[in-house]
């Protein structure tokens, strides 16, 4: 694989987040404007936040040279505790069965699989790069992408299907 086609692979996972993160974005809007929970909209609101943070991330580690790699990196610590770290403070109130609303849980249900699939894009190109010997810190930057996508993918996941309303927290 040429330089131009390693670039025009990276792109295609900056592309990626990038929709993703729009994606995140304007669920977040919609949920808002529906009356959704507020729990799902500040999760999709972190989750577009932490996309583009990450877009930023890689682009900065692409333009950087190889020496500049290790400076911007985010080390393990850092990433499995702000991974850790939760999304949305806990709702005031449980939601009632009938109150889900299908077409709220289909919006993070886009928002995931977008998410997964830059994921699973950003591995599939860090493979090729490295295989066909590529500069090593393109190949870091995606990997750390596939990273800390990952990360973000678990963090909402979480937020979102495993919230638990604030009076569950309190011991009775």
């Amino acid at each position: 694989m040429g330089a131009a086609e390693q670039f025009e692979a990276i792109d295609h996972v900056l592309l990626l987040i990038g929709e993703a993160e729009q994606r995140a974005r304007e669920a977040s809007q919609e949920l808002a404007k529906s009356g959704g929970e507020p729990h799902r909209g500040a999760a999709l609101e972190a989750a577009s936040r932490e996309l583009l943070a990450l877009h930023r991330r890689l682009w900065e580690r692409i333009a950087a040279p190889s020496p500049a790699v290790g400076h911007v990196a985010v080390d393990a610590d850092e990433l499995t505790q702000s991974r850790d770290e939760p999304v949305s403070e806990p709702s005031a109130a449980p939601p009632k069965l009938g109150e889900v609303n299908e077409q709220h849980m289909a919006e993070v249900e886009r928002v995931l699989f977008e998410l997964s699939g830059a994921r699973k894009r950003a591995e599939k190109v860090a493979r090729t790069l490295a295989n066909d010997g590529a500069e090593q810190h393109l190949v870091e930057a995606l990997e750390r992408a596939e990273c800390e996508l990952d990360a973000t993918i678990d963090a909402f996941f979480k937020s979102t299907y495993f919230h638990v309303p604030k009076d569950q927290l309190a011991l009775s």
